[in-house]
């Protein structure tokens, strides 16, 4: 996650955090009997949730980039809003309920855990499908559009903007 770039700032950052975050969970281990592990749930809380809002917040923003001509387009971009929100939510709330509900019962909280790692490979085979239905990723390599991180383009459309002469 540190060697993708987002759509945006906010996406940069999240998943910078997010890839901060991931080998932390694995280096701080959970309580588990005898055994203290006081920041394995601090940090896996923090992981899910960059990769949460990741989905929720930022995750829209290729959607506009599927083709025109697609079969059922719209129904297609309602479809992937409301999987994206839906992931992203689950991302989020299935370590927070494993830290409110589960913290004493270390088996249940890394199954609950466990469905939030879940939750983002779902979410990441559904964006994965979306940027190769949109091709959004080459049109941005190639300068036919641009991202908020580099807006010399206009994100809405496909086609490079004609640079405005200077005034003499």
């Amino acid at each position: 996650m540190l060697l993708m770039r987002g759509f945006s700032r906010l996406e940069d950052w999240l998943l910078d955090g997010a890839g901060i975050l991931a080998p932390c969970v694995a280096l701080f281990p959970m309580e588990w009997g005898d055994q203290k592990g006081p920041y394995h749930l601090a940090i896996a809380i923090g992981f899910f949730v960059c990769i949460g809002l990741t989905a929720v917040v930022c995750s829209t923003k290729t959607l506009s980039q599927l083709p025109a001509d697609l079969p059922n387009r719209d129904k297609r971009i309602a479809f992937y809003r409301h999987w994206y929100r839906f992931f992203g939510i689950l991302m989020i709330a299935a370590p927070a309920s494993a830290f409110i509900f589960l913290a004493h019962q270390p088996v249940k909280m890394f199954v609950v855990e466990a469905a939030g790692v879940w939750a983002f490979g779902l979410f990441w085979i559904f964006k994965t499908f979306e940027l190769r239905t949109s091709d959004v990723e080459k049109k941005i390599m190639c300068g036919e559009i641009g991202t908020e991180r580099n807006s010399t383009f206009d994100w809405k459309e496909t086609k490079r903007q004609p640079a405005v002469p200077a005034q003499t």
